[in-house]
Order: structure tokens, then sequence, then C-alpha cells
């Protein structure tokens, strides 16, 4: 986060953003072009807490509890995701709450398309 950090980039780049997301890791990125898109953050992001409080009133509403992050995304502008950056997620199998953490005994599987039935 030392990119993020640079004076420079806090007092020219960070006014322009409401808020600033990075996308999670896939492969799939190694072959993106683009360093910011205008999209959904909900998985890691900085807010600029000046524009979104003072400019624009927003903030989040504690009364949902469910789909916070996408109410605020669209109340706000000016929402990028950082696209040069990402974050890797650990999974992480013991410690804190993770006996508590639903599994699946295929954890890997993803993306499993059903047979189709014959008649």
């Amino acid at each position: 986060l030392e990119h993020f950090a640079n004076p420079k980039f806090l007092s020219e780049e960070m006014p322009n953003f409401s808020a600033l997301g990075f996308a999670r890791f896939r492969p799939e990125m190694v072959a993106c072009r683009m360093a910011y898109l205008r999209s959904h953050v909900y998985a890691a992001f900085l807010i600029n807490v000046h524009r979104c409080l003072k400019v624009q009133r927003l903030n989040f509403r504690q009364e949902l509890y469910v789909w916070e992050d996408i109410a605020f995304n669209i109340q706000a502008r000016d929402v990028c995701k950082c696209y040069r950056f990402a974050m890797i997620k650990k999974r992480f199998t013991s410690g804190g709450c993770t006996a508590h953490v639903a599994r699946s005994a295929t954890p890997y599987m993803q993306n499993v398309v059903p047979q189709k039935l014959s008649a």
C-alpha cells in the first residue's frame, strides 16, 4: 500500500475518488489492460472520508443488515476499482472463528454444471 500512502497520490489523485477498491486476484487479471475501472467495491477499499461525509453527505446505512455496501456504492459518486494492485485472500483453517464456518466436503470444486435429466 506504499503507492497509496505517497503524498503526491494523496494530494492529487485521491481527492478525485469517493472510494478506491482493490480487485481480488484471479488468473484472468494477468491479461487485464486497465489500471482503474468504475465499478462496485466490496472486499477491500479505501474511503475518502472527507469527500463521502462532508461533500456527498453519505454514510453506511446501519439499519441495513444485507447489501449495505451495494447501497453505499450506488449512492457514492466516483467509486473506482484498482486493477493495478490485487489482494489475495488467504483462507485460514484454524484459529479465530473457523470452527463456526460451514465447510463443504469438496471445497475446491467451483462452477459444477449439473447433468441434463434424461426423459
